[in-house]
């Protein structure tokens, strides 16, 4: 029996390299080398994820109609949601403002800067942390930081139970076992 796993990589359609694009590249090509685990990336561009292996399977998704496009995303979910058993949003602009039945929701999240240093980002990423992640953050069975700072940020601006955040650092070159 395998395990299917979606991951939403919407992180990869910038074409610079940066330690997110690195993070989601690594760890889905890490556990597309697991035989037990059958990885689908979903992306609104196939060369967006080229440099993965071939035997992940790519779901490319078209824009919906209107302005709204990448929000009204999370809002409306395709029924083949339901076809994996887990969703790994590897940043916190996952596209998912409501769960999607039957499959259970991880999200990494690496960092809490819109909050912390307000000042230095975007309105709309300060608005994104500050009024939209606590409201969907129970929309997630498991919830991952990559250090305990970041674990900590979450209790403090989130005010969510630390003991509910699991702690996996960044690694790179990920060898599956």
């Amino acid at each position: 029996m395998s395990i299917r796993v979606l991951y939403p990589v919407d992180v990869l359609r910038h074409r610079e390299a940066t330690g997110l694009q690195r993070y989601a590249f690594e760890l889905v090509a890490a556990l597309a080398g697991i035989a037990e685990v059958e990885v689908t990336v979903l992306c609104d561009d196939p060369e967006d994820v080229a440099g993965l292996p071939q035997n992940i399977t790519r779901r490319v998704r078209g824009p919906l109609p209107g302005p709204l496009d990448r929000s009204l995303r999370g809002v409306f979910l395709p029924g083949w949601l339901n076809d994996y058993d887990v969703i790994h949003c590897p940043t916190v602009y996952g596209p998912f403002l409501r769960k999607p039945r039957g499959a259970r929701m991880v999200a990494t999240i690496h960092d809490l800067i819109p909050l912390v240093f307000a000042d230095r980002v975007s309105r709309a990423n300060r608005i994104w942390f500050r009024h939209v992640m606590p409201r969907i953050l129970d929309n997630y069975d498991g919830l991952i930081a990559i250090s305990e700072h970041t674990r900590r940020d979450m209790a403090h601006w989130w005010d969510i139970d630390p003991t509910g955040v699991t702690v996996i650092p960044e690694a790179s070159h990920l060898t599956p076992t």
